[in-house]
């Protein structure tokens, strides 16, 4: 398979993914040589059609991997994070945010998904720290951080019942 067929089949299976036919889009994800499979690209795919079909724990298990062969990428370890976040894994998606802080903390994002996950496991304290420090960064997500709902009950707001 040459660069330019590799290109095609991963647009096809894009295409499938936009339309929500997962199956298909594995389909030509499968059909690709063994090389063509473990490139980023083809990775991402697979994240992708996780995420979408409601698996982001699973999409982040191929994020931690793909982080290990590029190891400076603050976007994908933040993206990692926000995974097991949205998976409702907070305890794990701090660790991971632990493992990483060395090479995210310099970002607003980091702080701020480490405050979701603080408010995920109710810990208001750790939260509020964490928050502020990713207000200190980026002061603009004060105000966005009054309207995420991740931060409801440790902002004292009312639950929607």
């Amino acid at each position: 398979m040459n660069l330019e067929e590799f290109r095609k089949a991963c647009e096809v299976a894009e295409g499938y993914i936009d339309l929500g036919l997962f199956e298909d889009a594995l389909n030509i994800l499968e059909a690709l040589p063994t090389q063509a499979k473990i490139s980023k690209e083809v990775i991402i795919l697979h994240m992708t059609i996780l995420v979408k079909s409601g698996q982001p724990l699973k999409a982040s298990y191929l994020g931690e991997n793909l982080c290990f062969g590029d190891p400076d990428n603050v976007s994908l370890m933040l993206e990692v994070a926000q995974l097991k976040h949205d998976a409702g894994e907070f305890t794990e998606a701090i660790k991971w945010l632990r493992s990483v802080e060395p090479k995210c903390q310099h970002t607003g994002q980091f702080h701020l998904i480490r405050a979701r996950c603080h408010a995920g496991l109710g810990d208001r304290e750790a939260c509020i720290l964490a928050l502020r420090e990713a207000h200190r960064i980026i002061p603009d997500l004060r105000m966005k951080s009054l309207e995420d709902p991740a931060f409801d009950l440790i902002l004292g707001k009312a639950p929607n019942i």
